[in-house]
């Protein structure tokens, strides 16, 4: 089973992928990610835009794990609609 993951590289995200690592092997699974996974799952991580090859390997995948999320920096951030909703517009199109 080939599995495509966001947010690898959060709080959360990083605990699955592990499990899901150890269960399935780092090799059947995807990662999307705008932080950098540690050790040997460096091999695996994506960028957080869509470059070539990645849509291919989104529309190989049996199953989609979003986890991804925007987390404000700042209190300032924090205020920055256009990134709040960044999350949201990005799941609508993953499902696309």
């Amino acid at each position: 089973m080939k599995i495509w993951m966001t947010g690898a590289t959060g709080f959360i995200g990083s605990k699955v992928l592990k499990r899901l690592s150890a269960e399935y092997g780092i090799e059947n699974i995807v990662t999307l990610s705008s932080g950098r996974l540690l050790g040997s799952m460096d091999s695996q991580s994506g960028s957080a835009g869509l470059g070539e090859g990645t849509a291919q390997e989104i529309a190989d995948a049996q199953v989609l794990i979003h986890i991804g999320a925007f987390i404000p920096k700042s209190s300032e951030s924090a205020n920055d609609i256009s990134g709040s909703n960044s999350n949201i517009i990005a799941t609508e199109n993953l499902l696309k």
